[in-house]
């Protein structure tokens, strides 16, 4: 039964989850991984950190600022304390002030710009479409309302804006091509605020909305693709040792055969017998299948693999870390020298069980013989979990997922560690990116054209357009993973019906030579 505190807990996170979630209107991707009371300008709030966010909320309002827009992170210090941080975005600087934990916001602030969680929170939902626009009826141009303009003036009526649609109206001059006629045309647009544009030395408008729902949608399905993928990962691993089991009993008949031979020599003949009776039996005998040894699973020399963490102190002090599984025992080393931390390497085998906390991103390591827990928080759960429980002794470490707002995550199979982290170099290179991009977004190309609000919903799209682009990245990664793990077992399988066909014969002949005996 699970611990009443750690039940509380996963309460506590689900309800910050939703607030922030309403108050921010925030993907459902998104999950509080920590808040902290701060302040920005003069009055007090609450900043919650996400995945891909910082969300701050107070009595003046509210700000919400994009990992994917921020340039640099930075330590402050004020009048009187050093509990200031400064983030840098392409919008402008945000100072918040105001910290208890000062170095630890900004640990994990620093830490999610420059790794970001590749795992999706989000389980697996039909994305919902957009109503279709009501019909317009030719007699009337919009539906609820009509717009028209003469050539004197102009007038409106009704709610026909609202409704998604637009109408231009020609004014005096002839648009289908009769002199002195009028037109009136309706047509949806992904846009709904007025927009001004000259058209015959008088100014149109066009009513335009944003539909901020069709990415959210298109984002909701690239995610459930890359987790579809990653599943599909898993089955492969799967079927890749169904056939290995399959190559393995081959391998245990025909050895079976080999000794059927060396008696069938025996009893064929005595010089036969005095032969086999002199000389040693090499024949190999049957042999256990072992699921781990395949050319994609784990072999006693595995290269290390290094993995981005912020490590927990006793003191709960969070700092930049690596974690390294190497081939015999596990590290936690300094981020920069790489050097390992005091009394921070361990033997595989000591490793009693791996429990990912109820917060997300956190994940515990307990150890047998009392040793003290190895704490942490990381962009890749899933990676961190897969690498530690592969190379754990058999039977492998135990996995226990806390309740918590974010689902749990596959683990224990090696195409798993196929899936790309971000090494410190990438990191690097991709902050530099963004501290020295450009800010070229389509609400700048159409400023002076809208209205803030559908600036603001441009944004939006944009960012979801720009992490619709990362997880089809990810998803590319993937099919390569699984066309090359295919073609390994269209190989096998080929392997496979040779010796299918060898060990039939084999058979055969062995049927025959007993008949001739008996």
């Amino acid at each position: 039964m699970a611990d009443p505190n750690v039940l509380r807990k996963a309460e506590k996170l689900k309800f910050k989850k939703d607030e922030c979630r309403r108050l921010f209107n925030l993907p459902e991707t998104e999950f509080v991984i920590q808040d902290y009371s701060c302040s920005l300008g003069i009055a007090q709030g609450r900043m919650y950190i996400t995945p891909n966010y910082v969300c701050y909320v107070s009595i003046t309002g509210s700000q919400q600022i994009n990992f994917r827009n921020v340039t640099a992170v930075f330590k402050e210090r004020g009048l009187l304390f050093n509990n200031q941080i400064l983030i840098k975005t392409t919008a402008g600087d945000f100072q918040f002030a105001g910290f208890i934990h000062r170095d630890e916001v900004h640990a994990i602030i620093e830490y999610l710009w420059k790794f970001p969680p590749v795992l999706d929170s989000s389980e697996p939902k039909k994305p919902s479409s957009p109503p279709p626009p009501p019909p317009v009826e030719p007699s009337k141009g919009f539906s609820g309302g009509s717009a028209s303009r003469g050539s004197g003036g102009e007038s409106s009526s009704g709610g026909g804006y609202g409704s998604g649609e637009r109408s231009v109206v020609s004014s005096g001059a002839s648009v289908s091509g009769y002199g002195g006629g009028k037109e009136e045309r309706s047509f949806s647009s992904p846009f709904d605020d007025e927009v001004g544009f000259q058209v015959g030395g008088q100014k149109q408008t066009q009513k335009v909305k944003v539909d901020t729902e069709a990415s959210k949608n298109a984002l909701k399905v690239a995610l459930q693709i890359r987790e579809m993928g990653t599943e599909t990962l898993v089955k492969l691993q799967e079927q890749g040792e169904q056939i290995d089991k399959i190559e393995h009993s081959l391998e245990n008949i025909n050895n079976r055969l080999d000794k059927t031979d060396r008696l069938l020599v025996s009893l064929e003949s005595l010089p036969g017998a005095i032969y086999n009776a002199l000389t040693e039996d090499k024949t190999k005998g049957p042999t256990a299948f072992v699921p781990g040894d395949r050319p994609l699973g784990f072999k006693p020399r595995l290269p290390p693999v290094d993995i981005q963490i912020l490590l927990k102190h006793a003191n709960d002090n969070l700092t930049a870390a690596v974690l390294r599984a190497g081939p015999e025992v596990f590290s936690c080393m300094e981020s920069e020298s790489l050097k390992p931390y005091r009394d921070m390497t361990w033997d595989y085998v000591v490793i009693d069980k791996i429990v990912i906390r109820s917060r997300p991103l956190h994940i515990d390591v307990r150890f047998q013989k009392n040793l003290p827990r190895f704490r942490f928080m990381t962009s890749f759960p899933m990676q961190a979990v897969n690498e530690l429980y592969m190379r754990s002794e058999i039977p492998p470490a135990a996995v226990i997922f806390e309740p918590s707002p974010v689902p749990p995550f596959p683990f224990g199979h090696p195409l798993l560690s196929k899936i790309n982290i971000v090494s410190r170099n990438e990191a690097a290179e991709n902050a530099s990116w963004r501290a020295n991009r450009q800010n070229k977004k389509t609400s700048d190309v159409l400023a002076g054209m809208i209205s803030e609000e559908t600036a603001r919903d441009l944004d939006k799209q944009d960012e979801d357009l720009e992490q619709i682009g990362f997880a089809l990245n990810d998803i590319h990664g993937i099919a390569k993973t699984m066309g090359g793990e295919l073609d390994r077992q269209n190989e096998q399988l080929g392997r496979v019906e040779t010796k299918l066909d060898s060990t039939n014969v084999r058979v055969k002949v062995s049927n025959r030579r007993i008949d001739h005996i008996s």
